[in-house]
């Protein structure tokens, strides 16, 4: 193609449209509107098919506390995304415990409740982030943006 191809998402749904200049291409299923606008710039996202929007490689403490037991974990992050992150730990939470987390980084703090959505020994687990006050959404958001332009 010789024309730079502009990608449009629709907001509140999953779709988006490609479009060049003289015609619509074709109707292709989007996995995030976010995540589209993330590919355009900055640092690459981390590639794979079980995210919602990019990750980007962040390190950083996070403690997660389960919910039922009230058992607590320390451990640190590997990756980022708007949507949960990885921790790398050696004893994982099992799939689909439910969490409480908080992330420290650069003198900023995120709260949110999540749950474990793969669990790996000796390798870590997944997170998704469930519940997000407003306050820690701006904090995520201010971390995802600038991870975006580095």
């Amino acid at each position: 193609m010789t024309l730079p191809e502009k990608q449009l998402s629709l907001v509140g749904r999953k779709w988006m449209y490609s479009f060049n200049r003289w015609k619509a291409k074709k109707l292709i299923p989007a996995s995030s509107p976010l995540g589209i606008e993330s590919q355009q710039r900055g640092r690459p996202p981390i590639r794979s098919g079980l995210h919602r929007a990019s990750r980007y490689l962040f390190a950083a403490s996070i403690e997660l506390t389960d919910v039922r037991s009230e058992s607590l974990l320390s451990a640190r992050t590997t990756n980022l995304g708007l949507f949960g992150c990885h921790v790398y730990t050696t004893s994982p939470f099992p799939e689909d415990t439910k969490v409480s987390l908080r992330i420290s980084h650069g003198g900023a703090s995120f709260a949110a409740f999540g749950k474990v959505v793969y669990s790996k020994p000796n390798s870590g687990m997944g997170i998704a982030f469930i519940t997000i006050e407003p306050r820690s959404q701006a904090i995520l958001e201010k971390w995802i943006a600038s991870l975006r332009n580095e």
